[in-house]
């Protein structure tokens, strides 16, 4: 798994282009989407054997808890874990308790172009990290 760190990338993106905040902020949301689609598939391709080489993960209370969690509330908490959290959790999470492919897809989504529209607004609204960063010295 490799984690990129997405807001700094944001950010700075946005700062070289801050007109252009939403299309940046929709494109690292559909490329989070891909991403949780391929993470889902690599969990759902062989659950079994990813259950075998990672046995005191799925036997520990706090797995059971947190199936349990998934179980009762679904959608909505793979969708408020992936509006502040990394979403890596979740897919494997929402994965192994049975919600569809689909649902954790949309959930994925929603709150990543929430999350990330967010941060791409303040990001280019943000006149004083503009003018920090004009007004710098050279030393």
């Amino acid at each position: 798994i490799l984690v990129v760190p997405n807001d700094m990338l944001l950010v700075a993106a946005v700062i070289a282009a801050p007109r252009r905040w939403l299309p940046i902020s929709l494109l690292q949301s559909f490329g989070a989407l891909l991403g949780c689609l391929a993470f889902n598939a690599i969990a759902l391709y062989d659950p079994e054997g990813i259950k075998q080489r990672y046995p005191s993960i799925f036997e520990s209370e706090t797995w059971t808890q947190t199936n349990d969690f998934f179980q009762q509330y679904g959608i909505l908490a793979a969708f408020f874990g992936c509006l502040v959290l990394p979403i890596h959790p979740f897919v494997m999470v929402g994965a192994f308790s049975g919600l569809s492919q689909s649902a954790l897809a949309s959930a994925v989504f929603v709150a990543r172009v929430l999350r990330n529209g967010l941060v791409c607004y303040l990001a280019a609204s943000g006149n004083s990290v503009k003018a920090y960063f004009s007004n710098a010295k050279e030393e």
